[in-house]
């Protein structure tokens, strides 16, 4: 048996935030919480997902032979399963008992977990998230890959259009940026996947860009508690391959 209680806002944000990037997804839960893999279907991203039992306002999950439960829904299922969601209007509960009951349609498949590989990124940015999201959104209107640079204290976007070159520098004495970096790293991007992540920018106060040479770059949201506003280790991480021709 598996049941949670999450903040609705927060969970209509979530899936909004990865409608475009994965087709169906994958919720496996144990008693740690909710994690989920995802790669879009050109596989050059991943989508990593995982909220600790903490994070909810009531978890409960008993299974007395499985280590875990696993959800893997998507839109159209002609699958009979279901799984059930919730909500409740709590300020009206006490008086009209609102509420609404979903179905969705559950699918039956195979997937494997996917191992990510523990990666020492060389640089690191912290910045805002909703700033991200203006840029990459100013940046796909105007070419359709991204640069990305970072060396000492300093990172740099850049994309180039049809008549115009546009570059944006980010360094650690403007204001909530902080950047790390022990070795110069310079790496391409397609911006519109870096769009779709920064959607997350509802969800998070700010982002962690991480990168190193001929890996994927990090993108992570950090969430924090909602009853305790307090960080902990759930958040919502996005990996994207570095541009090798065309994809």
């Amino acid at each position: 048996m598996f049941e949670c209680r999450i903040d609705g806002q927060f969970f209509k944000k979530l899936f909004e935030t990865l409608k475009d990037i994965c087709t169906e997804v994958n919720l496996e839960c144990d008693e740690n919480g909710i994690k989920m893999q995802s790669m879009d279907c050109s596989h050059v991203s991943l989508v990593d997902l995982n909220i600790m039992s903490d994070f909810f306002q009531h978890y409960r999950h008993i299974l007395i032979k499985e280590k875990s439960t696993v959800f893997l829904f998507k839109e159209d299922s002609d699958n009979d399963a279901v799984l059930n969601i919730g909500i409740i209007d709590e300020e009206e509960q006490s008086n009209t008992e609102d509420s609404l009951e979903i179905q969705v349609k559950l699918i039956n498949t195979q997937k494997e977990h996917l191992e990510i590989p523990q990666s020492e990124y060389h640089c690191q940015c912290t910045m805002k998230s909703k700033k991200f999201q203006e840029f990459t959104k100013y940046l796909n209107s105007i070419g359709d890959n991204v640069s990305i640079s970072m060396k000492k204290d300093t990172m740099i976007l850049s994309t180039t259009g049809s008549d115009i070159k546009v570059t944006k520098q980010f360094t650690n004495d403007m204001t909530d940026i902080s950047i790390t970096c022990s070795k110069s790293v310079s790496q391409e991007f397609a911006t519109r996947y870096l769009v779709m992540f920064s959607r997350a920018s509802s969800l998070s106060d700010e982002v962690l860009i991480s990168l190193s040479p001929n890996i994927p770059v990090s993108i992570k949201f950090n969430f924090k508690q909602q009853l305790t506003e307090l960080q902990d280790n759930s958040h919502l991480t996005f990996f994207l391959a570095p541009k090798i021709g065309e994809y």
